[in-house]
């Protein structure tokens, strides 16, 4: 069994992704440390001749926590009732004995960098506040005020939602992974 996997999301700053030439985050928002999908979405691969079907992919949300658990009952091995409390076994996804529609875990609940908490359960991402709450400068995110009702004609409006005077800012973000991986619609007044 070999997993290949990253222990968070990349950091860029915009002057390197100019220098570089390549914006490791992908089509992404955000990055190490923020509440966004570009600091807390890597890679996971798995490689399990004879046991993982190759090519496979699934949509399960997943996190470190349930490696623990999973390792353990790969290797047939019970963990005591304080260990890894938090942690779900995922070895029925990996073998493709997991059907795709059932969540294998409660949504996961993440903190960035500065406290700003955001939940995902599968397709909603749920994050409390404006912002990205890490690393990511404001100033530099394009979609910091993006504007997410019907009436509006730009997505980028500079008056925003984020805009301190605005009456219909809203609390927090909300947004459609599935529709939308890279958080670029806030979806908040319309839920």
């Amino acid at each position: 069994l070999v997993i290949f996997t990253s222990d968070n999301g990349p950091v860029w700053y915009d002057h390197d992704t100019t220098r570089f030439g390549h914006d490791s985050s992908g089509a992404l928002r955000g990055m190490k440390a923020d509440a966004y999908e570009g600091g807390h979405r890597m890679p996971f691969i798995v490689r399990w001749p004879g046991k993982v079907a190759p090519g496979s992919i699934t949509g399960q949300t997943i996190s470190f926590t349930d490696m623990l658990a999973t390792l353990a009952t790969i290797v047939g091995d019970e963990l005591p009732k304080n260990a890894g409390e938090d942690g779900f076994n995922l070895s029925p996804v990996f073998l493709g004995d997991w059907p795709e529609a059932e969540p294998i875990r409660p949504p996961v609940v993440s903190t960035s960098a500065q406290g700003m908490r955001a939940i995902q359960d599968r397709r909603w991402k749920l994050i409390e506040g404006l912002g990205s709450g890490g690393f990511a400068d404001p100033e530099a995110d394009p979609l910091a005020t993006a504007v997410d009702s019907e009436s509006s004609e730009s997505n980028l409006d500079a008056s925003g939602p984020n805009d301190p005077d605005d009456p219909d800012r809203p609390p927090g973000q909300l947004y459609d992974l599935e529709a939308d991986p890279a958080e670029s619609v806030n979806l908040w007044h319309d839920h």
